[in-house]
């Protein structure tokens, strides 16, 4: 017997089990969009037995023979909100991390059958890559979610105590994989999803960076500082400028994560340089930090600074906010008068 013809027979069986059927029976071997409707309705009750290992076999076996393509396919591509809310709840059933990016995904979907099947099938199978705060937050009451669940609590990490960003339809083009990081419990993913967003094509890069000045962690908001200074590098002041005044509560969360993510003592550096470019838009930066209050580094730059140009500047700096006397404060402890 030949190679291909076992892998063949195998794959015949493995479908047959799947379907219910014997491998003789015609069902197992019909082709087209009909073969498989035997196959993903009889896989909940597969997995409904006791048997973990048995369980995770035909998790692996429907996998292997194509069973997640074919639904993803359905997800993906077909018209009918039932046939998309049917691929979401099987992909609840085969329960593999796989499914997670597809899944947050299907939080989009126009339909409101295929938004709320995604977000019961998430928090059902609670992968610690997606806050289940969120999907609370974002449904609200209209969303019955498994009470007998864990509590949300443990979901936590330590040092995440407060609700994460929530999703919303800002997050629409931003690839899955990234989406989900974004909504992930751990700081860390949250950081390298925001960088992620910048190299992305997603419209609304801005906007999904924005919202995270807002995150509970400040390693995610000095990360959001970094990611908007590379999203538009010429434009930095205009970009932090326009966060602030459209999120004026997290001003002073900006504030700081432009001094925590180095970003501050950047632009006081690039005062003195050759670059005048560089140095205009320190200047400007700088500006739009003063116009928050956020002023420590202009205060420590004038009594600490070597450079007389960078102390001068930081002195026009705050006198220009209206901040003379903090400025005139910082002259005397330097001489120490």
């Amino acid at each position: 017997m030949s190679s291909s013809t076992t892998q063949s027979d195998r794959k015949s069986d493995s479908t047959a089990v799947f379907a219910g059927h014997s491998s003789n029976d015609q069902g197992a071997t019909t082709t087209g969009s009909n073969a498989r409707r035997p196959f993903d309705a009889q896989l909940p009750a597969t997995y409904s037995g006791s048997d973990k290992q048995e369980q995770a076999r035909m998790r692996q076996v429907f996998i292997d023979q194509g069973g997640l393509d074919v639904v993803l396919r359905d997800l993906r591509s077909s018209d009918s909100a039932e046939a998309r809310a049917v691929a979401v709840r099987t992909l609840g059933v085969v329960g593999s991390p796989l499914t997670t990016a597809h899944l947050i995904a299907a939080l989009f979907d126009p339909s409101p059958e295929v938004r709320r099947a995604a977000a019961e099938v998430l928090n059902q199978v609670r992968d610690p890559a997606v806050s289940i705060g969120s999907l609370h937050a974002f449904f609200g009451t209209d969303l019955n979610l498994n009470q007998s669940a864990p509590p949300i609590e443990s979901q936590v990490v330590e040092g995440a105590t407060q609700a994460l960003i929530q999703v919303d339809n800002s997050l629409a083009d931003v690839p899955p994989s990234t989406v989900a990081h974004l909504q992930s419990p751990d700081p860390e993913k949250r950081c390298a999803a925001l960088f992620a967003v910048v190299r992305s094509d997603a419209k609304a890069r801005f906007n999904v960076i924005s919202k995270y000045f807002g995150d509970p962690s400040p390693d995610v908001r000095n990360a959001a500082a970094l990611a908007l200074s590379e999203l538009e590098p010429e434009q930095t002041a205009e970009l932090f400028s326009q966060a602030i005044d459209a999120s004026p509560n997290h001003s002073s969360n900006i504030g700081n994560a432009l001094i925590g993510s180095g970003l501050a003592a950047k632009a006081i550096d690039e005062l003195s340089g050759e670059d005048r470019e560089r140095g205009r838009r320190a200047l400007c930066m700088l500006m739009v930090m003063a116009k928050i209050n956020a002023v420590e580094p202009l205060v420590r730059a004038i009594e600490e600074h070597e450079s007389v140009v960078v102390r001068g500047a930081a002195i026009r700096i705050l006198t220009l906010n209206g901040q003379a006397e903090l400025a005139e404060a910082a002259v005397k402890r330097r001489l120490k008068i």
